[in-house]
């Protein structure tokens, strides 16, 4: 079995910054086009072309890496369903992003962001004519990545505030892991379609959840309680969620 996850032909003369996308593309690329340049504005497009570089080798060389991951997945649920997104969140467990020269403090928040502008990107580059349709699997894709780049984002500012108030509110600092938790799964909730529909219950959402494999065990070393009781809990998650008292 092999893999060709890799960047495609995307329009280059972009400006990442301040260029506007054009109308037929503005509807289902927009939001993540803005949620992308909020988190790469302290970049420079040097920066962001280094990125891009370093992003494609790490999808081409980490084939062996998503095979692996594949076949445990099928191992235990009988099928495996793959894009880029998730195959970076296979490869970061895999590649040590830190102490790059070209890219100080670089962090998987820039990689995901960037992925999800370069697949905006590649679509320009295919959607050139106004009456082309559109690849619907393209903004998903740029979505889940988007998603995924907020966590990790959201996940760097608790630990920045842990180590602010290290050794004065104890309570706060052993509620760490518990929020962090929170954030993964509706994370997941959110990026993963399946669990939108509106027949599925909070509970079974919440069921569901629990049975994923890169959820399970971080689930189960956080929330120490009884089954019944952990998917209670990420059941409350999901329906404040759904009430928008959880802001991503």
């Amino acid at each position: 079995m092999t893999f060709t996850y890799k960047l495609y032909p995307y329009k280059k003369d972009f400006d990442f910054f301040d260029a506007p996308l054009p109308d037929q593309l503005s509807l289902a690329f927009g939001d993540q086009l803005s949620r992308a340049r909020t988190l790469l504005k302290n970049r420079s497009r040097d920066q962001i072309n280094y990125i891009i570089e370093s992003l494609d080798w790490m999808l081409v060389k980490g084939n062996q890496a998503i095979y692996k991951h594949i076949n445990r997945t099928v191992d235990i649920k009988g099928e495996a369903f793959h894009n880029r997104v998730k195959a970076l969140k296979a490869y970061s467990e895999a590649f040590n992003i830190t102490e790059q020269e070209n890219l100080p403090s670089a962090t998987w928040t820039d990689y995901f962001a960037i992925l999800s502008l370069i697949t905006i990107l590649e679509a320009l580059e295919t959607n050139s004519s106004p009456n082309q349709p559109i690849d619907y699997s393209s903004p998903m894709e740029a979505m889940e990545a988007i998603c995924i780049a907020e966590f990790y984002k959201e996940t760097e500012e608790l630990y920045k505030n842990d180590s602010r108030k290290n050794g004065s509110i104890g309570g706060d600092a052993r509620a760490h892991p518990f929020e962090v938790l929170k954030i993964l799964v509706l994370n997941f909730y959110q990026s993963t379609p399946r669990y939108q529909n509106p027949k599925l219950s909070n509970k079974q959402a919440a069921k569901l959840l629990l049975n994923e494999e890169s959820l399970k065990k971080q689930i189960t070393k956080t929330l120490t309680s009884e089954p019944e009781q952990i998917r209670e809990t990420i059941a409350k998650w999901i329906g404040k969620y759904k009430k928008g008292e959880y802001k991503k």
